[in-house]
């Protein structure tokens, strides 16, 4: 039981980060839209990769996509693997390693997001 929550802990904690990574991409290149919409998980990473403007590899996107069904786990409080956690580092790795490549950085406190 105690391993169960530690990693949804953990696992929330890191869809918090891709959250707030994805939103203040976003807001980097589309302010109207995060301004007037709050667009969910699903959208931010729709838009994002749809985009492509991190120039990420089909791979990348892959990896980024998974993390849809991961968090879908977790807000259901379905038991995880060790493998989910892992697909979450490897997906925040991506973001914030493509973006720091590109000129525009992104910062994990630029944004608050609302529920």
């Amino acid at each position: 039981m105690e391993q169960h929550k530690a990693t949804l802990l953990e696992a929330y904690s890191q869809l918090y980060e891709l959250e707030i990574t994805l939103r203040n991409h976003l807001l980097s290149l589309l302010p109207d839209l995060l301004t007037s919409n709050q667009p969910s998980y699903w959208q931010l990473i729709t838009l994002t990769l749809d985009y492509n403007s991190l120039q990420l590899s089909p791979k990348e996107k892959k990896v980024i996509r998974h993390t849809t069904s991961i968090r879908n786990k977790v807000c259901h409080m379905q038991p995880l693997t060790s493998q989910d956690v892992a697909i979450l580092r490897k997906a925040l790795t991506t973001l914030t390693d493509s973006n720091s490549s590109n000129s525009n950085r992104i910062t994990q406190d630029k944004v608050t997001i609302h529920s």
